[in-house]
Formats: C-alpha cells, structure tokens, sequence
C-alpha cells in the first residue's frame, strides 16, 4: 500500500510566506490604511507570556527603538520614519503587546541614519521570519510570517 506523503509544517509555514509575499508584491501597501480596520489577529494560545512572542516584541522594540533615535536627531527623515513607527506599533498590537522603550544610539548623518534603519528593519524581518519557522503555534507562525512579509516590503519600497 502506498502511504500518503506528509506535508512538513516548515513546508507550510514556507508556502504561507511565499503567499504573503506574492499578496505584498501584488500592490498591498504596508503604509496605507486602504480603508481597512486594525484588528488584532488571534495567535491561538500565544500570548505576550509566550517565549517566542515575547522574542517577537522585543525584537520589533528594538527596531522601533532605532527608528525612534533617528527620528529625533534628524527631523527630516520624520516623514520617511513614519511609516515604520506605524508599522511597528501595528504589529505589536497584533501581538498583544505594545512598543517598549529602547534606548539606542544616534548616527552621525543622514545617510548613516537611513543606513542605521534599514539595517535594523532588515535585523527585524529575519527575526520574524525565525520566528515564524520555529513557533509551535500555527497562528503565531502565520502571524509573525505576515509581519515578515510587511517589513520586507517596506524595505524594498524604501
């Protein structure tokens, strides 16, 4: 008799990013509201107690916390951060935490500022994505795979 091949949960986490991604790609912009309401995204039996959600939050603090610094030293970039500060707060909601404060450094210029956040971003983005693969919850691995998916196309637009 011939057994069924098994799917491998990373296999499903996997195809559930590609998908987020291609709806990403698609023209969803992680920036606008598109008239839709902000509601938080059930993570099953995660919560901020959970070890990896808790990974999760202070990772996104972290890249908050980059934002935040380059933010005030360079009022400028206010516009161009405002997205991510967004985004940020967002997704900690999603998770039923909110954005800690971080203390951070400042760059020296502009251009080491915008390099400072996009590392942090992108710092961020494999973290969910670490996350993703390892949760034990579908919800959550689908969630921080989501979140994943939203950073990345932020970083590609910016």
């Amino acid at each position: 008799m011939l057994s069924e091949p098994r799917i491998r949960r990373r296999t499903v986490v996997g195809g559930g990013l590609v998908g987020a991604a291609a709806i990403g790609l698609a023209g969803c912009d992680a920036g606008s509201s598109g008239g839709l309401r902000e509601q938080p995204v059930s993570t099953g039996a995660a919560t901020a107690s959970d070890p990896a959600v808790a990974a999760a939050l202070d990772a996104i603090a972290a890249a908050a916390g980059v934002v935040r610094a380059q933010r005030r030293a360079f009022p400028r970039l206010r516009g161009e951060l405002r997205g991510w500060e967004r985004l940020h707060v967002q997704h900690a909601r999603a998770l039923g935490g909110q954005v800690h404060e971080v203390s951070v450094r400042r760059a020296d210029d502009i251009a080491t500022a915008r390099a400072t956040v996009a590392g942090a971003e992108d710092r961020l983005r494999r973290q969910l994505v670490q996350g993703s693969v390892s949760a034990d919850d579908g919800g959550l691995a689908l969630l921080l795979g989501s979140m994943s998916a939203a950073v990345a196309q932020r970083l590609a637009a910016s």
